[in-house]
């Protein structure tokens, strides 16, 4: 569900970017117990799996707004900026307007920024979607998890 804010450029709400929550340490210590114990709960390891996911999509997306490129919480085109303060952004596929400080303030302060982990969030999204077994997606859990 996308958040709504007032747009004081057309006067009506401001769609504003939807970003993935952090997962759980409790979801996560849960998964290696069980992992731990032998029992593989696919259920369990494709949630946290894809919850991750998620958030390193949501990760680069933040990273790359933060370098003149923002993904339009509408549409996901890409709105090209400068970056400056009171900036307003405007997508050029689906008319979306909102001001470059409301969208930063989005994600401030919810670790949402790459950093030297960039690398390795791109490859977890990369390659997760083609891991089939279980056992496989967990191997790449952990490799990130521990790469952090």
């Amino acid at each position: 569900m996308k958040r709504r804010v007032e747009n004081k450029l057309k006067k009506e709400p401001l769609i504003s970017p939807d970003w993935a929550p952090r997962l759980s340490k409790k979801e996560i210590a849960w998964l290696y117990q069980m992992d731990a114990t032998g029992i593989r709960d696919k259920e369990m390891i494709n949630e946290v799996a894809f919850g991750i996911l998620a958030r390193c999509q949501s990760i680069l997306t933040a990273t790359e707004a933060l370098r003149g490129r923002a993904a339009c919480p509408v549409c996901r085109g890409i709105i090209k900026h400068t970056g400056k303060i009171d900036e307003v952004l405007d997508c050029p596929d689906c008319e979306w307007q909102g001001p470059w400080r409301a969208y930063q303030k989005s994600f401030q302060r919810k670790q949402l920024v790459a950093g030297g982990m960039e690398k390795f969030f791109e490859k977890y999204v990369n390659e997760l979607p083609s891991a089939k077994a279980p056992q496989e997606k967990m191997v790449m859990i952990d490799t990130l998890i521990h790469r952090s």
